[in-house]
């Protein structure tokens, strides 16, 4: 089973280009250091990223591309990364879905 943190960037960059490469052509990947060597990769949008952690997958959707704070992630862990992907896009879509219907709630009062 994979590692949440490596002893060395090596480890944790081979990991990470793994991981890259396994979601499609263009993500790139990137590790960092925190009492420990952990590993992302980043879509080539820039605004989806996937993590490793507690021996599975989770992913996070921000507004802005290489933003720090996700607007969207799902809490909970999948199996392959490609399954954390699709979770949070289902996440993001309820969260849209009802920001729109209360736009459309609001626009048809002052309609009237």
């Amino acid at each position: 089973m994979r590692q949440n943190s490596y002893k060395t960037a090596k480890e944790a960059e081979a990991e990470g280009k793994r991981l890259a490469k396994e979601l499609g052509p263009k993500w790139t990947f990137k590790f960092h250091e925190n009492i420990g060597w952990y590993y992302s990769a980043c879509s080539p949008c820039g605004r989806l990223s996937v993590h490793f952690w507690s021996g599975k997958y989770c992913a996070m959707l921000s507004d802005l591309p290489g933003a720090g704070s996700p607007g969207w992630y799902s809490d909970a862990r999948y199996k392959t990364p490609k399954a954390a992907v699709l979770a949070t896009i289902q996440v993001a879509k309820r969260t849209l879905d009802k920001r729109a219907a209360m736009v459309y709630a609001a626009a048809a009062m002052m309609e009237k």
